[in-house]
């Protein structure tokens, strides 16, 4: 969601068409997923007990109605505040994002969105943002 308009994943119309499954949507592929998992492991060993590495699209909220996901957020353990069912409301320091799947075709600018969702986490406060 970026200032209070949604980004959907490539293949909703057909979803809303009855065309496809949600998990067909919102399933990662192997290469996806493994894109993720080797730089988690590699961070948590590295980074040891006084970071989180989160993952799983992470909601990280910006404001009331705009928040966007992180697909890999790194931040220090302290500054998290427990851990409970809600976003994110403190920036990462390094959020790492492998986007295969945004719908891009609604936006007036399809190309300008990584650049969009990369001013929007520095803003934020995230220090590094690295795409994949």
């Amino acid at each position: 969601m970026a200032n209070g308009k949604p980004i959907y994943y490539n293949g909703y119309r057909e979803f809303l068409k009855g065309k496809k499954q949600m998990a067909e949507l919102t399933g990662s592929s192997k290469l996806q997923s493994l894109i993720i998992a080797e730089p988690i492991f590699s961070l948590r060993s590295f980074l040891g007990d006084d970071h989180f590495v989160f993952t799983n699209e992470l909601g990280l909220q910006f404001s009331k109605n705009s928040w966007r996901a992180a697909d890999i957020a790194v931040i220090q353990s302290d500054k998290v505040g427990g851990v409970d069912n809600k976003y994110l409301a403190v920036a990462p320091e390094i959020v790492i994002e492998i986007d295969t799947k945004a719908e891009l075709n609604d936006l007036s600018n399809p190309m300008g969105y990584y650049q969009e969702k990369t001013d929007e986490l520095i803003a934020f406060g995230v220090e590094k943002v690295i795409w994949i």
